[in-house]
């Protein structure tokens, strides 16, 4: 094993100098390195020249390691995706609360979603892999919420809204994946909201690219549009690129601890709630409850 080590530590810098490379540079421009971005998240990283720093004996080279920690801590990405700077809200503007959350495919009712949607009052909520479809469960939640307009797209997206709101059109994504817009109301003329569920199948490359082709496609074009979802694919990657001009991701991930899976060591950033221009963030946070899913849920304030 002593022999070994050497070798370790050779490769350990290898791998993690690779890892800050694509974070800050290559990202997954190219599919024949883009696996490799996918699984050196920030927080692997962080971990990954950890251990380095303890794995080697001099006192430069572990300094170095620390370093490398620390600069991935605080400058995970170089594609940062910030809210725009805060303006003043108008005066009549309805503060929303939204809720996200990946149910990780339950048998029967979600009793965690239920307790979360009493507690919390979310204006609008969203739930991705809510277990296999059944017009009967679908009348058990409209049962445990009688004030809420429930909607469940068999393919997987779950919808439950205290505010006026309707269905639009659904569909099925590449893939496994599936997409569903909504359109709710409000005294300012309403607002789109698209939620989405994008399966990689295949390999660590499969079927995205064609998936967030379809996505585009979707994309509202409406200053306060709302889009959430499981991406499966980290908010700084390429993909997302031409989303900006359009809005911005809600839950500052320019910060590191915004991963959402898995619930016991976090370390990749899958579910996101993308807005447009016209809105504001007053708060936005991660909710778990390990024993209900492996996801995060997500909540948001919003207003504008």
């Amino acid at each position: 094993m002593t022999r070994l080590l050497p070798w370790i530590r050779r490769f350990g810098w290898l791998v993690l100098a690779t890892g800050l490379l694509l974070r800050w540079w290559l990202r997954d421009l190219h599919p024949s390195w883009a696996p490799l971005f996918y699984a050196l998240a920030p927080g692997v990283l962080v971990i990954g020249w950890g251990m380095l720093a303890l794995l080697e004996k001099g006192l430069r080279r572990r300094l170095v390691a620390l370093l490398m920690a620390q600069a991935v801590w605080f400058w995970p990405t170089a594609s940062p995706r910030e809210s725009p700077p805060q303006k003043p809200f108008h005066e009549a503007s309805k503060r929303w609360s939204i809720l996200f959350w990946n149910l990780a495919r339950p048998q029967g009712l979600h009793q965690g979603a239920l307790d979360l949607i009493r507690q919390r009052k979310p204006d609008l909520a969203a739930f991705v892999e809510p277990g296999v479809f059944s017009p009967a469960l679908l009348e058990a939640y409209r049962k445990e919420l009688p004030d809420h307009f429930v909607e469940w797209m068999p393919r997987g997206i779950l919808w439950v809204s205290r505010a006026l709101s309707r269905r639009g059109q659904r569909d099925r994504l590449a893939a496994q994946g599936a997409w569903a817009s909504f359109r709710v109301e409000d005294e300012q003329g309403g607002f789109p909201v698209l939620v989405c569920d994008l399966r990689i199948v295949d390999g660590w490359n499969g079927h995205r690219a064609e998936q967030f082709s379809q996505l585009q496609q979707l994309l509202p074009r409406h200053p306060a549009f709302i889009v959430m979802g499981d991406f499966n694919t980290p908010v700084d990657s390429c993909f997302f690129d031409s989303w900006m001009p359009h809005g911005f991701h809600a839950l500052s991930p320019e910060r590191l601890p915004m991963a959402t899976w898995p619930a016991l060591l976090p370390l990749w950033n899958l579910d996101q709630v993308w807005l447009g221009r016209a809105w504001q963030v007053h708060s936005a946070n991660r909710l778990w409850a390990p024993q209900c899913s492996d996801h995060a849920a997500l909540w948001l304030e919003i207003q504008r």
